[in-house]
């Protein structure tokens, strides 16, 4: 009976100091979080929004040089206006900490906007764009777009505070419009399977578009004249900044379509539809008066921990137990307003 009894004991003690290990490499593992936690929040507290990344220039040249050397802001508006780091808030604090810190003393002279975009949100589109134009009057330096890729919709609202713009010859651009929804009305199939649902609302029209009633005839009608001055300022920003695309042309020929690199440079959304990166980037140094001899520093402005943050609200929720996932019909908008591509109603030209 001894050896049983040691055994036991044993393995008691194994059980223990394995549990005791979990916990302690938990906890280890948890260090690292709380610190990087308490720095971000005191950058916070020092409104330092984005850190400072160096990126190789039209030589390839990425080394950093002394601070009285000129510097290019890259701005990537890539992805959905108003999602994630893609917003007039994001652009904003980047904008403002390019007068500030290693690049104080006006080392800025000028901005190289990397587009990829779809559009997105009316609001934040226009932010941005209202952000660039006060930028480039401010400081008097000039704004080139890059287009590889898509430029649809926001994209060419943003765009259009540029001085000029460059595609890649696979790049897509155009689609100037606004859409608002899709709305999808339920009601007939609820009833059918006998589910009754009653909206408590105050207001004529508060609930319109709800799914879960009879629409009317005119249903929406209170919006239309929203979506048509947003529209117009569109058309009439874009106009204002190509002159080809008059609004005659934008409002009965071109409409929301997209068009090939070629076509779209045509007709006029582009300056340059065979253009390399490097090409585009040399344009604009040449633009900002920075000498061919002279070297100057290409950077960009980076949410800081932007990685970090996601991994904590991950691993918050796995540890409360929760793991939440959203199911989205139609494409992916910033706000009920936007300005977008969707690839599922236009054909490319």
């Amino acid at each position: 009976m001894e050896p049983s009894r040691e055994t036991i004991f044993y393995s008691s003690i194994r059980s223990f100091f394995k549990t005791f290990f979990v916990i302690l490499g938990i906890f280890c593992a948890l260090i690292p979080i709380f610190l990087i936690s308490i720095s971000t929040s005191k950058e916070k507290d020092f409104g330092i929004k984005n850190i400072v990344s160096y990126l190789p220039n039209d030589s390839g040249d990425k080394n950093i040089l002394p601070m009285s050397s000129p510097v290019i802001l890259r701005l990537n508006i890539e992805g959905i206006i108003g999602k994630d780091h893609l917003t007039q808030a994001a652009i904003k604090s980047q904008l403002i900490e390019s007068r500030d810190g290693v690049l104080k003393n006006n080392r800025v002279k000028g901005i190289f906007i990397h587009i990829n975009t779809p559009g997105g949100g009316v609001t934040d589109s226009d932010g941005i764009y209202r952000l660039l134009l006060e930028y480039k009057k401010l400081y008097n330096v000039p704004i080139y777009a890059y287009v590889d890729g898509l430029c649809a919709s926001g994209g060419m609202y943003v765009a259009s505070s540029c001085d000029k713009i460059y595609s890649s010859p696979t790049s897509i651009v155009g689609s100037v419009g606004v859409i608002f929804g899709p709305f999808f009305n339920i009601k007939d199939t609820l009833n059918k399977i006998g589910i009754l649902t009653e909206t408590l609302t105050q207001g004529k029209d508060k609930d319109t578009f709800s799914p879960f009633k009879k629409w009317s005839e005119n249903e929406g009608e209170m919006i239309e004249p929203i979506i048509q001055y947003m529209y117009n300022r569109f058309i009439s920003i874009v106009s204002a900044a190509r002159p080809k695309l008059t609004i005659d042309k934008l409002k009965n020929e071109y409409g929301a379509h997209v068009f090939n690199a070629q076509k779209a440079c045509e007709i006029g959304y582009t300056d340059g539809w065979d253009v390399e990166y490097n090409s585009a980037l040399r344009e604009l140094v040449k633009e900002a008066n920075i000498k061919p001899d002279e070297k100057y520093q290409l950077v960009e402005l980076k949410p800081k921990r932007a990685w970090f943050n996601e991994l904590i609200k991950g691993a918050s929720n796995l540890m409360k137990g929760k793991i939440t996932h959203e199911i989205q019909i139609g494409p992916e908008k910033a706000d009920n307003f936007s300005f977008i591509y969707d690839p599922s109603e236009y054909s490319v030209k």
